[in-house]
C-alpha cells in the first residue's frame, strides 16, 4: 500500500483532529440520498443532464454535492468529508492525488466488477484501462473520465507576419529562436509563455515542465524503482530552457508574479495576438477559448495551430504529451456498493462521457462516444486528439508527485526573480530532499554530465 504524499499527508494531519470518525452514514452521509461529488459549473451541468434518467431507472434520489472550483479547496473538502466518516457514494478524483486516496481507503476496489463488464472490456481504450491499473498498482479503483493532451499552441497570423515557418520545431533551441523571431517581426509583443512560479500552483509542472522533461536527456521523473528524481541532467536542461525564455523576455514576467498569473497571458494576450505561443491543454478549446470559455475565440480553428513538443537536442521525434487524469470512484462509505456501481455505469456510458468531455473540451476514454453523442463526434479538434490516445506519452501519477509540483513551482519562481538554472535546480533538489526527509530511499540523486 502506498503512503500518502506530502500534500495529502499534511492535510490529513491538519484536519483529522477536527472530526470524530464514525461509521459511514446512509447514502454517503446524505440522509439516505445518493451523493455525487463534482465541481466546476460545466462538469456539474453535464452530470445534471443525466441525473433524472438515472433516478428514474434505478428508483433513487441523487444529490450532486457541488465542490469548490479550485484544486486545493476541492481536495480539502474531499479529504475532510471522508476523514469525518461520511464521504460520498461517487466522487471525481483529482489526478495526482489518486494514489493517496487509494492508500487512505477512500475508494473501493472495482477490479472484479469492471472486468466482468463487457463495455469496459470492449469499448474503453486500452490506454484508459492501463492508466487505471497504473494508478491502482495493478488493481482498478476508478474509471477514467477523460483524456487530454498538452501541446504548443501558436498564432498562425503572427508567424505569417514574421515570415516564420509553421513547420514543427525539432529542438528546444529552434523553438526559442522561432519565438524570438516572431516577437521581433510581428504584432506580437511576446513570443512564448511557459507557466512559472508559486502563484500558478500546479500549472508550471502540469503545463510545460513535465512535458519538456520527457524530451530531455533524462526523460523520466521516477526511476525503475519508483524513486523520485531529485537531481538529473534532464532537470537541469529544462531549467536552462526556462532560464533562456526568461532572459530573452519572451513573456511578461510581472504577470507571473501577479495574484492570478494565468489571466493576462492566457485570457488576454494570446486571444489578442499579443502573445504568439504558449503551452496549452486540450481543455483550452473549451475552458479558455470556447464559446463559454474565459475568452471566446470564434475563429480559433483558423487562427491557432499546434505543435508537438520537440526534444532537447533533436534526439528523437517530437511527441504529444497527454493521457488521463480524473476518475470517478465509488466511496468506501457508500451503503450499497452494487447500487453505486450501477450509477457509475450510467455516468460513464458512451453518451454521457461524450456529453461530459465535450463540456470540458477533452477526449472520451470510450471508442463509441462519438457515435453515441454526435455533438462530440462532430468536434474535429477533439476527434484529432482521440486518434492519438493510444500513442500519447505521459508520466502516470506517482508517490511524491505533490512534492514535485511544489518544488517545480518554487524553483521556476527563482528564475523569474533572476536566479540561474543551476540555482533553480538546487532549490528543487533541496525541496525534494526535505519532502522525503523521513523516506530517504524514496528519492534518487543522479549525476550531472
Amino acid at each position: 500500500m502506498r503512503k500518502p504524499t506530502l500534500l495529502v499527508a499534511l492535510l490529513l494531519l491538519t484536519l483529522l483532529p477536527a472530526f470524530v470518525t464514525a461509521g459511514g452514514a446512509a447514502g454517503g452521509g446524505s440522509g439516505g440520498e445518493f451523493t455525487i461529488y463534482e465541481g466546476q459549473p460545466l462538469r456539474i451541468e453535464a452530470v445534471e443532464a443525466i441525473v433524472p434518467s438515472i433516478e428514474q431507472a434505478l428508483g433513487i434520489e441523487i444529490t450532486i454535492v457541488e465542490a469548490p472550483n479550485t484544486g486545493t479547496d476541492y481536495t480539502t473538502k474531499l479529504i475532510t468529508t471522508f476523514k469525518g466518516g461520511e464521504g460520498y457514494d461517487i466522487f471525481r478524483s483529482t489526478g495526482e492525488q489518486d494514489p493517496d486516496y487509494i492508500a487512505s481507503g477512500f475508494p473501493i476496489d472495482l477490479t472484479d466488477r469492471l472486468e466482468a463488464w463487457d463495455e469496459w472490456n470492449e469499448q474503453f481504450y486500452q490506454s484508459a484501462k492501463d492508466f487505471a491499473r497504473e494508478v491502482g498498482s495493478g488493481r482498478i479503483f476508478g474509471v477514467p473520465l477523460h483524456a487530454g493532451a498538452t501541446s504548443l499552441w501558436y498564432r498562425r497570423d503572427r508567424l505569417q507576419e514574421a515570415g516564420v515557418s509553421e513547420d514543427q520545431p525539432q529542438t528546444w533551441t529552434e523553438l526559442v529562436q522561432k519565438a524570438i523571431r516572431v516577437r521581433d517581426n510581428s504584432g506580437a509583443e511576446y513570443g512564448l509563455m511557459l507557466p512559472m512560479g508559486n502563484i500558478w500552483g500546479g500549472g508550471p509542472w502540469g503545463e510545460g515542465f513535465k512535458q519538456f522533461i520527457y524530451g530531455s536527456s533524462t526523460p523520466y521523473i521516477t526511476d525503475d524503482q519508483g524513486r523520485v528524481v531529485a537531481q538529473s541532467q534532464g532537470l537541469l536542461e529544462v531549467f536552462q530552457l526556462y532560464e533562456s525564455v526568461v532572459q530573452n523576455n519572451l513573456f511578461q514576467i510581472d504577470a507571473m508574479l501577479a495574484p492570478l498569473p494565468h489571466v493576462i497571458p492566457k485570457y488576454q494576450q494570446f486571444p489578442a495576438g499579443v502573445l504568439a505561443m504558449e503551452t496549452q491543454g486540450t481543455h483550452g478549446w473549451r475552458f479558455d477559448y470556447g464559446p463559454q470559455g474565459a475568452t471566446p475565440m470564434p475563429d480559433i480553428q483558423e487562427v491557432v495551430g499546434t505543435w508537438a513538443f520537440p526534444t532537447a537536442f533533436g534526439q528523437g521525434q517530437p511527441y504529444i504529451f497527454g493521457g488521463y487524469n480524473f476518475q470517478y470512484m465509488i466511496g468506501s462509505t457508500t451503503d450499497d456498493e452494487d447500487l453505486a456501481f450501477e450509477v457509475l455505469k450510467h455516468l460513464v456510458s458512451a453518451e454521457q462521457l461524450g456529453r461530459y468531455v465535450l463540456a470540458v473540451g477533452s477526449v472520451s476514454p470510450r471508442k463509441d462516444s462519438g457515435a453515441a453523442f454526435p455533438e462530440y463526434g462532430a468536434n474535429t479538434a477533439l476527434m484529432k486528439e482521440a486518434e492519438r490516445l493510444d500513442s500519447m506519452v505521459s508520466f502516470p501519477p506517482f508517490e511524491g508527485e505533490s512534492a514535485v509540483v511544489l518544488a517545480v513551482a518554487t524553483a521556476t519562481e527563482r528564475l523569474l526573480l533572476g536566479f540561474s538554472a543551476e540555482e533553480a535546480l538546487a532549490a528543487y533538489t533541496n525541496m525534494i530532499r526535505q519532502a522525503f526527509r523521513r523516506n530517504e530511499d524514496g528519492i534518487v540523486i543522479l549525476p550531472l554530465d
